[in-house]
């Protein structure tokens, strides 16, 4: 897929040519734990040559730091990388970057970054993943007692409450234009859905990318 993303023309005597304002996004990759979100985040991250901010990501740093606990000290820390997260993002919107977000969204936090998307001026598009129920809960299962996934998180003393949380579906942001992206099986061909999905909201993906650097 060709078209560069957001870059100005530049002329020969290095000034820059008027051209229409290209709107700036933010790409949100959504869904339950278990979902594939991340691994889905971080092949359009890679294909669109922006940065991920990812809040697991936020959390564990946490842990490093602060220690780990019980499962309530978990939720704090979670809390805290949520405003982690939107600090991050909010920094990174500075520059006029294209940025994804990868979390499995509370309520709270998304009204936040929709804020925070409004204020910046920012178009919000998302990729809500989702799977069937068992499937989740098998995924999270099986990480939690394979050690997947950080100690902080104590996955292995939450089975019962993402098992509940799960049973409802996932509802998306809904802020912007919403594609969901059933992983129940992860070959290239979903990864590719997602990909043509974003080149077609944004008109296009960069095309000066490292080798290897598309799905």
């Amino acid at each position: 897929m060709g078209g560069s993303v957001g870059r100005p023309t530049v002329r020969g005597g290095g000034g820059v040519e008027d051209s229409p304002k290209v709107p700036r996004h933010l790409l949100v990759v959504s869904g339950h734990p278990g979902s594939g979100k991340t691994t889905v985040a971080r092949q359009l991250a890679l294909a669109l040559a922006w940065p991920l901010v990812s809040r697991d990501d936020l959390k564990e740093l946490l842990f490093d730091h602060l220690g780990i606990g019980d499962r309530e000290w978990s939720k704090t820390l979670g809390a805290a990388s949520y405003d982690l997260m939107d600090r991050t993002l909010g920094l990174l919107m500075e520059t006029g970057a294209g940025v994804v977000a990868e979390a499995n969204f509370s309520a709270a936090a998304a009204r936040s970054l929709r804020t925070l998307a409004q204020r910046r001026d920012y178009a919000v598009l998302e990729v809500c993943c989702s799977a069937p129920a068992p499937l989740l809960v098998a995924r999270f299962s099986r990480r939690a007692h394979e050690g997947q996934r950080h100690a902080g998180h104590r996955d292995a003393d939450n089975l019962a409450e993402q098992a509940a949380r799960v049973a409802v579906p996932y509802q998306p942001l809904g802020v912007g234009p919403v594609l969901p992206l059933d992983t129940t099986e992860l070959p290239a061909v979903v990864f590719q859905r997602a990909e043509e999905w974003v080149a077609a909201q944004l008109g296009g993906l960069p095309t000066d990318l490292p080798s290897g650097a598309r799905l």
